[in-house]
């Protein structure tokens, strides 16, 4: 969900930007995801 998500400034190079958080929500981490650790479309799936 969108509450499980913060946006972290400035982004790392090669995490999600911001902008595209509409389409993270609804899909499944591949693996347990750390708190404050920058996402990357290679950590989730459909």
């Amino acid at each position: 969900t969108r509450e499980m998500i913060d946006v972290l400034r400035p982004a790392e190079k090669g995490a999600i930007a911001a902008g595209d958080l509409d389409a993270v929500v609804g899909t499944k981490a591949l693996r347990p995801i750390v708190k404050g650790e920058a996402l990357r479309w290679t950590m989730l799936g459909e």
